[in-house]
């Protein structure tokens, strides 16, 4: 099996230059593309790309193919080029992605499903995703990830979890506590699907079981401590409202990011490296990792993020 390389991958455009360490050899073109989307607001259909030196026209039309079965290098520069769009006679612009007039057209729209901020969004978004019911807390969630790793305790070791096997058990049963990587990697399995968690903060799409060939993907959006699903909603009077996505659906993905981006220039994200959250109850204040153990010590569990 051909090894996983992380990429750093250097992109100018007449605007200027961004780098993306976000992506590996074995992720797709489509990420790519929207990847470079995200960053510089130009798609790669729309632009001639170049790469290397001296640069060579790199051609990047199949979405599905692997990044590395093109871009042979970890760290390499991609060149943008925008293609002037040329006129026909009647003075209309010619676009390759005009539709014929035939066509109905059908618009997607990305939008966030709020789900309560108590300490269960996690387990909560999941579940909207999975059933498109809304629940409040979800323990069921809480105790299938609970039994899994007690079961498996080779797998779920100290190392891996962060602490002993049993305590862990507990832990996650506690509706106090958060769940982040290891609970969504449980998810994913457990249900077979991609799971896909869109950082607002970083622009970033951590992905969960992405190389299980899953058949389909669901889309979660965190801004460092809370997360909330992504749906679509659309036109389209068969499917108006999608909660899961086919894996081949490579639009959604350059959504997500999109959906990202435009969230961080509204700057709705917590950086947690310079968080402060307030005790309503006694009006103290600390960091994220004081507060949860000032909450545990006191029973104190109304917070405010202190701007």
């Amino acid at each position: 099996m051909a090894s996983v390389n992380n990429l750093k991958i250097q992109v100018r455009t007449r605007n200027g230059q961004h780098i993306i360490d976000s992506l590996s050899t074995k992720d797709s073109v489509a990420q790519l593309k929207a990847t470079i989307w995200s960053l510089t607001s130009l798609h790669p259909d729309t632009c001639k790309v170049l790469i290397g030196y001296p640069p060579e026209e790199l051609f990047l039309v199949d979405d599905d193919q692997l990044i590395g079965d093109i871009i042979k290098r970890p760290r390499e520069t991609l060149i943008l080029q925008e293609i002037v769009q040329s006129s026909v006679g009647n003075g209309e612009q010619l676009n390759k992605f005009a539709e014929p007039m035939n066509k109905v057209q059908i618009r997607r729209e990305m939008r966030r499903v709020e789900v309560p901020a108590n300490n269960s969004c996690l387990f909560v978004s999941v579940n909207f995703c999975m059933t498109n019911k809304m629940m409040n807390k979800c323990p069921q969630l809480r105790e299938l990830i609970a039994e899994t790793v007690k079961n498996d305790p080779i797998t779920y070791n100290e190392g891996f979890l962060g602490k002993p096997n049993t305590e862990y058990c507990t832990w996650i049963r506690n509706e106090d506590h958060w769940g982040g990587g290891i609970e969504l990697a449980i998810l994913s399995k457990y249900y077979g699907v991609e799971i896909v968690a869109v950082d607002t903060q970083n622009i970033r799409l951590n992905r969960f079981g992405e190389d299980q060939d899953y058949q389909y993907r669901i889309f979660l959006i965190f801004d460092g401590i809370h997360y909330d699903p992504l749906i679509i909603e659309s036109t389209d009077v068969n499917n108006p409202t999608q909660t899961k996505f086919a894996t081949t659906d490579t639009q959604v993905i350059e959504m997500a990011l999109e959906f990202a981006r435009v969230a961080k220039e509204k700057h709705q994200f917590t950086d947690l490296k310079r968080m402060q959250l307030r005790c309503n109850n006694c009006k103290q204040s600390f960091p994220p990792e004081q507060a949860r153990a000032h909450a545990s010590a006191t029973g104190h569990l109304d917070f405010s993020e202190v701007k």
